[in-house]
């Protein structure tokens, strides 16, 4: 039988031989397509660049009605209703954003451009730019850093996340508000923990690369978004660095033990980024100290025996400089060794991890202080320092004996 004369069925099994690997192969090559990742929906990130807009515009005139005629832009006046929010939010670091350390460095800067840049961040708010501008020593919403109507109010248009299973609101609230799921996805925080990638770099590193340190994890691989640890149960506390039950909660310590050999002391233990889904710590201002000293019999400090290890991003004051960067991605360990002849009246060591929060900003403030130049800001920068130096703590300590 000729080619022309080949039965239906021949031809149909000729074309399933061909048809059936393509159809495997195309099987096989959608199967390996990767979904995007939920928090780079494209929709969600665009609406997101327009509500975080820089600057952004003024709220303008108040809409007609009931709903909006006792309201101003103060969060005391959002605490008149939501006041479990209102009060995380006074001992969160957003209430302190715009706090005396920038106050002083504005009050004696000789420009207005920094100062509003840095208040897209620390006081959003068109509002509150315009206050700093007109009298930025006097009390005034600029001073209550980032405020509620930062993240939930644009044109006096209320939005907020989609409500939980057990929420009561009624839709009606604030003549009607906007349900956005961006407000749970990471990116919301973005324009504030993220440097753009064309941004300011040292050792070919971003200041602040908060969020692609988070994306490069398995915690965002797993859908462990900043709205889970930072916000937990939506609680509006940002508690990080500055919270020793959130750094205990990031940081795993062990102690692997101490020796004697030949006349030396021997200790080491094991640091290791356990529950920090970015760098530990993310940023350059804070720094972890590690202080291995052996003790006398009353319990003093044996200065020649005193020892240092650092976990954290040090650079010079004038940002020119990386010194070293020893800080602990996600998951990451490291060991840190004590070794050093033990002193003959050594009755002790002592090992203290320390957490300082502001080290950088606290040896920026020493040395403002010692500009003559700083005037008007002077009381401010003070009294930024005296907080830097308070908010330091002792996160975990050690004594072990050194007699046999």
């Amino acid at each position: 039988m000729g080619e022309a004369e080949a039965s239906p069925i021949a031809f149909f099994m000729n074309r399933v031989t061909v048809f059936f690997p393509l159809l495997l192969l195309g099987l096989l090559l959608s199967s390996c397509e990767k979904k995007a990742p939920f928090y780079d929906n494209p929709q969600q990130k665009a609406w997101l660049k327009a509500h975080w807009q820089r600057p952004l515009a003024p709220q303008g005139e108040k809409p007609p009605g009931q709903a909006f005629a006792q309201m101003d832009l103060s969060p005391q006046s959002c605490g008149a209703c939501h006041g479990s929010q209102f009060v995380d939010w006074q001992g969160s670091r957003h209430a302190a954003a715009m706090g005396p350390g920038l106050l002083g460095q504005y009050l004696d800067s000789p420009g207005q451009g920094e100062q509003r840049q840095c208040m897209h961040c620390h006081a959003p708010l068109a509002e509150q730019i315009q206050g700093a501008e007109q009298g930025l020593a006097s009390p005034g919403l600029h001073q209550q850093g980032l405020v509620c109507a930062s993240c939930h109010l644009r044109q006096w248009k209320i939005f907020g996340p989609p409500q939980t299973k057990t929420a009561t609101r009624s839709s009606k609230a604030h003549a009607g508000y906007e349900i956005r799921p961006e407000f749970e996805n990471p990116n919301f925080c973005v324009t504030c923990h993220q440097f753009d990638a064309e941004g300011y770099q040292l050792n070919k590193k971003l200041l602040e690369n908060t969020y692609e340190e988070w994306k490069a994890s398995d915690y965002a691989e797993n859908g462990i978004t900043c709205q889970n640890c930072h916000m937990p149960g939506r609680r509006h506390l940002w508690r990080g660095i500055h919270d020793p039950d959130m750094v205990k909660a990031g940081l795993a310590v062990q102690w692997q033990g101490s020796s004697q050999e030949q006349g030396e002391v021997v200790a080491n233990l094991i640091l290791t980024n356990q529950g920090a889904g970015h760098a530990l710590p993310t940023y350059v201002t804070p720094l972890l100290q590690l202080e291995f000293v052996q003790l006398d019999q009353a319990g003093q400090p044996l200065e020649a025996t005193r020892q240092f290890a650092y976990i954290g991003r040090k650079v010079t004051l004038d940002l020119s400089q990386e010194l070293y960067d020893t800080r602990l991605m996600p998951k990451q360990s490291r060991e840190i060794e004590y070794r050093a002849g033990k002193a003959g009246s050594a009755q002790w060591l002592r090992v203290q991890l320390t957490v300082k929060p502001d080290e950088f900003y606290r040896q920026f403030y020493l040395a403002s202080l010692r500009n003559p130049s700083l005037k008007e800001g002077r009381k401010w920068i003070q009294a930024a320092l005296d907080q830097s130096i308070a908010n330091e703590y002792l996160l975990w300590e050690k004594k072990v004996s050194l007699v046999p």
